[in-house]
């Protein structure tokens, strides 16, 4: 089963939002909030999206802001996709592929 990011609900704790778990790769996915509020007169919330291996270590992370992506990726086989904020149109939405398939557990 996969579960879906979704950083609404914050029922892990303040900070984390959401796991997901890659079982083709067995890679986990975690995403957090770092900071909120008014950080840079434009940036609202600051996140992470946390990769681990099977042991729950650390190998990879990425930071962004929730004006370049929004926090609900969702999980393909061919990779993650991160929905792009800034986007010209309504009825579409840009994604941004992130593959960790060369990542090894």
């Amino acid at each position: 089963m996969t579960m879906q990011f979704n950083p609404i609900f914050k029922s892990e704790s303040g900070e984390y939002t959401a796991l997901q778990k890659d079982q083709q790769i067995g890679l986990i996915f975690r995403h957090a909030e770092i900071k909120s509020g008014d950080l840079d007169q434009n940036v609202k919330s600051k996140h992470a999206f946390i990769v681990l291996n099977s042991e729950g270590e650390k190998i990879a992370e990425i930071a962004f802001s929730n004006w370049d992506f929004s926090p609900y990726a969702f999980q393909t086989p061919n990779g993650i996709y991160f929905p792009i904020v800034d986007q010209l149109w309504e009825d579409q939405v840009p994604n941004t592929r992130m593959d960790f398939s060369k990542i090894n557990p």
